[in-house]
């Protein structure tokens, strides 16, 4: 069965597309960490001046909106899947589909093992599609290297 995939081109438009998005959607956590991790470095910090309270998600327009570019960047990494390789054949075919089979069985496995051992962490879907696309793409890039 032959997969109608997209041109090679869409593979950089999607990298760049998936950089951006992730940038603006990952921002906030971005800065909260690194000013958590500064403020541990100097507990003699002035904390009133390390509270901002000015944000990322304020500036690009709230919470839609950085929903908003986190859909776009699974988007783009999906563009980035789909993509053609500079020489397709059907051998790169058959690592395709063993990477998506590996990468759906490491989702299962990680998720059976995070409802057996905390019971309480929300698995949501954002985390899970964005899990399977990150391990499709490793899983590819080593079985592509090894060949």
């Amino acid at each position: 069965m032959r997969i109608q995939i997209l041109p090679n081109w869409c593979k950089k438009m999607s990298l760049i597309i998936f950089l951006i998005a992730s940038i603006l959607s990952g921002g906030d956590d971005f800065v909260n960490g690194f000013n958590a991790g500064r403020n541990e470095a100097a507990p003699s910090y002035d904390m009133a001046n390390a509270t901002d309270t000015t944000t990322i998600s304020d500036l690009i327009g709230g919470e839609t909106v950085v929903n908003f570019f986190q859909l776009l960047a699974i988007l783009a990494l999906v563009g980035y899947i789909l993509s053609r390789e500079k020489v397709e054949d059907d051998y790169l075919n058959i690592i395709r589909l063993e990477s998506y089979q590996i990468a759906f069985l490491l989702i299962c496995s990680f998720a059976l093992v995070l409802l057996i051992f905390n019971v309480d962490y929300s698995y949501g879907l954002f985390d899970s599609l964005t899990l399977f696309l990150w391990s499709y793409l490793i899983v590819f890039f080593v079985k592509k290297r090894i060949a």
